[in-house]
């Protein structure tokens, strides 16, 4: 669990190399299913202005469900795009993103149907 330990590790995979995180960033370790279980994340958003998430990792139908309706009983905006979340069951997995699209309001549309830096805007309705 420390942030120089996990960085290096992931460091070797090419593919991650684009999106690892900058010395300015927020580390937070998630101990359970949601990301805002026992983290610092219900406080840490709102000290930051945050309204909006987008949601991306392993078990679309555990951890990233979870965390999406932790996340909506918050009233975050949620863009969970479809091709940056894997499941163990293909048919759990899209189960769980209709839920998050129907029922919490999630965009889902893959990442290269959104434009990243207008879904962060206020004022953009993505």
């Amino acid at each position: 669990s420390e942030r120089s330990r996990l960085i290096a590790h992931v460091k070797k995979i090419k593919e991650i190399a684009p999106i690892l995180p900058r010395s300015s960033d927020y580390f937070v370790i998630k101990p359970q299913f949601s990301g805002f279980y026992a983290t610092n994340l219900p406080v840490l958003l709102p000290k930051l202005g945050v309204d909006r998430l987008i949601l991306a990792g392993v078990a679309t139908e555990m951890c990233v469900f979870v965390t999406a309706a932790d996340a909506h009983m918050r009233d975050y905006r949620l863009w969970v795009p479809s091709d940056v979340v894997v499941s163990v069951c293909p048919s759990h997995g899209h189960a769980a993103l209709e839920i998050m699209e129907h029922s919490m309001g999630a965009c889902v549309a893959p990442s290269t149907d959104q434009d990243v830096s207008r879904w962060f805007k206020p004022d953009q309705e993505s």
